[in-house]
């Protein structure tokens, strides 16, 4: 009897595991499915699921599943706390981002902002609202060319344009990927940033803080971006393998209110300035960079 009841479990455990730690779900081909899971196999997931399910069954009293995160994948944040400290916590904000992680800089960017505005709801990729733990934290996206997809996103844009006129914070990584490089040599860069992040913010009359991750994804995954969008998936957790024990350095900027300035009132502009904003906070990170270079050196 105990051996009957054994299978369902270790299946349903088996069906979870496949929902929240691929990226698979969802793609369409059978043979492409299995493909990236085997990739994931081989190149990552396994560890950041073990990592998963041991805090899970042992974890800090207190400790929220951001810090947790960071904790687990032993990763440094070099960045400025004093900004944080400053955001407003009586009217909309929108916080706007590079993406040149994935995984990696969602879960850094909630790790910052739970500590101050944790009224926040990240836009993030449909295929990631599985675990349990976050699900109320995030408003999904879905990039399949599926009529329930477009069901999917416009409920997603309505709710977090309401969150905002309820005086809400919503996290928004307007380009709406992983940063990517124009030739494989080349240096990764977000794609154009989608106009919809203009629309809430200025519907809704919010602030914008725009926060800027130094780094890039690994030649091979720009490699495989430019090869099949399967392996770019399948890659996904291998980046953030390699980035476990790694210092991340964040520049947060001053925050931006587009009702100050005429000119913003347009979609297009106000997007061009919000990114330009955000890609000119790299120079701030570079000086960083050598600060704390120096620092450890003496």
């Amino acid at each position: 009897m105990t051996v009957h009841k054994a299978v369902p479990e270790a299946q349903k455990r088996a069906a979870d595991d496949y929902e929240r730690f691929s990226y698979a779900y969802g793609i369409e081909g059978a043979w492409k499915r299995r493909l990236v899971r085997l990739v994931e196999n081989l190149s990552g997931q396994r560890r950041l699921r073990k990592l998963y399910y041991a805090n899970k069954q042992n974890p800090i009293e207190g400790e929220s599943f951001w810090d947790a995160a960071v904790r687990l994948l032993r990763l440094e944040l070099v960045y400025d706390h004093h900004k944080l400290s400053t955001l407003p916590s009586d009217r909309p904000l929108v916080v706007v981002a590079n993406h040149p992680f994935g995984v990696l800089d969602g879960l850094i960017i909630c790790k910052l902002l739970h500590s101050v505005r944790n009224d926040f709801r990240l836009l993030v990729n449909a295929v990631l609202v599985r675990a349990p733990e976050i699900q109320q934290y995030f408003l999904p996206v879905d990039f399949d060319q599926t009529r329930e997809a477009l069901k999917i996103n416009l409920d997603t844009r309505k709710r977090a344009l309401q969150h905002l006129r309820d005086n809400g914070c919503v996290i928004i990584f307007p380009a709406g990927g992983i940063s990517t490089s124009p030739k494989v040599i080349d240096r990764a860069v977000d794609d154009e940033w989608k106009p919809f992040t203009a629309k809430m913010i200025l519907e809704s009359n919010a602030v914008v803080l725009p926060v800027f991750f130094e780094g890039q994804n690994s030649r091979l995954f720009q490699l495989a971006s430019h090869l099949s969008q399967s392996m770019r998936l399948a890659l996904i957790f291998r980046e953030v393998k390699r980035r476990i024990g790694k210092r991340v350095y964040i520049q947060i900027g001053d925050l931006i209110d587009p009702q100050l300035d005429p000119d913003l009132s347009d979609r297009k502009v106000l997007m061009d300035h919000l990114r330009t904003k955000t890609y000119d906070l790299e120079r701030r990170v570079s000086l960083k960079r050598r600060m704390v270079t120096k620092l450890r050196k003496q």
